[in-house]
């Protein structure tokens, strides 16, 4: 199984470009002090530092959850001082810097890497289809893929972690986010395995279909 080596950093470029932009509205908030390299280094030392423990077992498990390999053999996590995060590239912002938070913040968006980059299926192919017949056509599309990342996320921290005070921690952290709390509303009142069951089923109902496709 090939997994990734996750490399937590701050990016010079990224970091360079974005701090003159970010300067007014951080200062303005007293935050300036993000601002400053030798802090966001000692962020992403710190952070490493909180995922390096869990690691393996989180990438494995995500893996075996799937049925999926990752196609890179290296993410980079990127420390910036801007509020979000996001999977690519894998970025996490200030909001997340609690050690324990950023290490669910990365397994969250490793798994949306994983989902769309993985050596099953190509690039960002399609899966929409085959998970709306899972799912149904309901949900709006930021909605609809959490639900598949936050059932992805509820076996990790269960199954593999054996951490409910993460769930708990994540579920009450997306209250405040409509399309978040949607989703851990959904996972909570379906059986995360049995979701889970279909989703890694229809990665391999689609392969016959990527076959077709390629052989045209």
């Amino acid at each position: 199984m090939n997994i990734p080596e996750i490399r937590i950093l701050v990016p010079g470029g990224g970091y360079r470009a974005m701090a003159p932009l970010l300067r007014p509205e951080l200062e303005q908030k007293g935050l300036s002090q993000l601002l400053e390299q030798e802090f966001l280094d000692k962020k992403a030392a710190e952070i490493t530092e909180a995922w390096r423990p869990h690691a393996e077992r989180i990438l494995h498990g995500m893996c075996e959850a799937l049925g999926l390999e990752f196609r890179q053999n290296l993410v980079e996590v990127h420390i910036l001082p801007f509020e979000g995060s996001f999977s690519w590239p894998l970025t996490i912002g200030y909001h997340y810097f609690d050690k324990d938070r950023a290490v669910d913040t990365i397994t969250h968006e490793l798994i949306h890497r994983l989902l769309v980059d993985n050596t099953k299926l190509p690039f960002d192919y399609d899966t929409w289809p085959a998970w709306s017949k899972i799912i149904g056509d309901e949900p709006n599309a930021p909605t609809f893929i959490h639900i598949v990342v936050h059932t992805v996320m509820k076996y990790v921290f269960l199954d593999v972690l054996h951490e409910p005070e993460r769930l708990a921690r994540d579920i009450a952290d997306c209250q405040q986010y409509e399309n978040y709390r949607l989703a851990w509303e959904y996972v909570e009142s379906h059986d995360y395995r049995h979701l889970l069951d279909a989703i890694r089923s229809s990665y391999d109902e689609l392969l016959p279909t990527v076959h077709t496709a390629e052989g045209r």
